[in-house]
Formats: C-alpha cells, sequence, structure tokens
C-alpha cells in the first residue's frame, strides 16, 4: 500500500508457528496477537518504507504466574521502531557523514540515530 505521503506500507504476517517462552526456554501455543508495530525499513525508490506486523502471544503454562510471550522475529528487536536491516543502512549512512547529515537525508531523528549507534558501537576498546 501506498500511503497519502508516497511511504510503502507493507503488512507482514509471520510464518513462524512457534513462540519461545522468555523465561523457561519452552515452545507456547499462541492464543491470540499483541499489537500491531509499525517498523521502518529500508527506502523503496527513495520513498519511506514501513513494515506493519502484528506478532502472537502466547501463555506460558510451565512457568509461575503464566507469563504472556509476545513471538519475537530475528529481523527487528523488540524495543527499537527500526528493522534491523534499516539500522544497519542509518549505521552505512554515518560512514564519513554527520548525526545530523543522515537525520536530514532520512528524515529520522537525532535521538533515535543515537540510538541505533549505541545499539551497534561499542564504546570499549577491544
Amino acid at each position: 500500500m501506498i500511503d497519502r505521503e508516497n511511504q510503502f506500507i507493507f503488512k507482514v504476517v509471520s510464518t513462524k508457528k512457534e513462540i519461545i517462552c522468555r523465561c523457561c526456554g519452552k515452545p507456547v501455543e499462541p492464543n491470540g496477537y499483541s499489537q500491531t508495530i509499525l517498523l521502518r525499513h529500508l527506502p523503496i525508490l527513495g520513498c519511506k518504507t514501513f513494515i506493519k506486523i502484528t506478532p502472537a502471544r502466547g501463555r506460558c503454562k510451565d512457568c509461575d504466574g503464566n507469563p504472556t510471550i509476545t513471538q519475537k522475529l530475528d529481523w527487528y528487536d523488540r524495543k527499537s521502531p527500526h528493522t534491523k536491516a534499516y539500522e544497519k543502512h542509518i549505521l552505512h549512512l554515518l560512514v564519513n557523514s554527520t548525526i545530523v547529515d543522515v537525520n536530514v537525508k532520512e528524515d529520522i531523528g537525532y535521538k533515535a540515530i543515537e540510538a541505533i549507534i549505541d545499539r551497534y558501537v561499542s564504546e570499549k576498546i577491544d
């Protein structure tokens, strides 16, 4: 779908059926869905691109309190509003550029770029 702002929005449904409990590591049966997430992805033809996904959820019957578990997929981090591919794209744009340069080129917030840097670049020297 292309919205009024000429942004591509793709609705994605996970083919991964298994949900792994974050506490015990055992598989959990899906019994519903989490809130829909809108993730920024790599641009297409110079336009912003987003992926819309509604992750599956389930309850772990083996753990105390029967916690609700949301399906985790490999291509995005739970706390990030971007796909991992887009974050790596931002890091490549930062080579020989400033955060402000990338901020303007990609129309992404300064603090969002700083958060990407913090996730991928270690402060310690190996």
